[in-house]
């Protein structure tokens, strides 16, 4: 039986933290259990966005394994709000990812009162559900929405899911999937009940 190799943990990429992680099943359906991972084939290895907590979430799920950290990582504070990481995927922190969502909007010539909007639904959002980006489930978002939908009007409703729909595809760069599966069905309203 060969022996297993440790797990190794630096952060050669801005922002991020790469994973050297030897393969085994169960290591391999650990790191699926983290958001935002990402695989890096030409370097052999796993990316998660560097947060303040990244370095304790991964010495917790791979608690029965040799883990070997790079001596730059010991402490290691997250990256600056405005420094977008190199590798293009979702941002760690609720901060970062506004951030990020605001400067897509930018690049893609959103109005400054869209914008403006948009990132209050999507601050207002991070702030209900009281979860890490990286830990947002697409039930999180279509529980939100569909409780709003009990105290607000069917304007604003649709304006906060647009908003919200936004934020997962430019703000968290979820999946398609994803996004369809956190957004709940909107309602239209035919001409014939405006008339009504």
């Amino acid at each position: 039986m060969s022996p297993i190799h440790p797990i190794r943990i630096r952060a050669d990429a801005p922002g991020w933290v790469l994973i050297q992680l030897p393969y085994t099943p169960e290591r391999l359906e650990k790191i699926k259990t983290l958001s935002g991972r990402i695989w890096l084939d030409d370097h052999k290895c796993w990316a998660v966005p560097k947060t303040a907590r990244t370095i304790d979430r991964l010495k917790a799920l791979f608690s029965g394994d040799q883990i070997v950290v790079a001596p730059d990582l010991h402490g290691a504070k997250p990256a600056h709000p405005g420094q977008r990481p190199a590798i293009p995927v979702a941002p760690g922190s609720a901060r970062e990812s506004l951030n990020a969502f605001v400067g897509a909007m930018k690049n893609r010539a959103y109005s400054p009162h869209t914008i403006g909007i948009y990132a209050l639904h999507a601050r207002r959002f991070l702030n209900a559900i009281r979860k890490s980006p990286l830990d947002l489930e697409p039930g999180d978002a279509r529980r939100y929405l569909d409780e709003m939908a009990t105290r607000t009007s069917a304007t604003y409703h649709n304006q906060a899911i647009r908003a919200i729909q936004a934020f997962l595809s430019l703000g968290l760069r979820k999946n398609p999937d994803f996004i369809h599966r956190a957004l709940p069905p909107r309602k239209t309203v035919s001409h014939s009940q405006k008339e009504v």
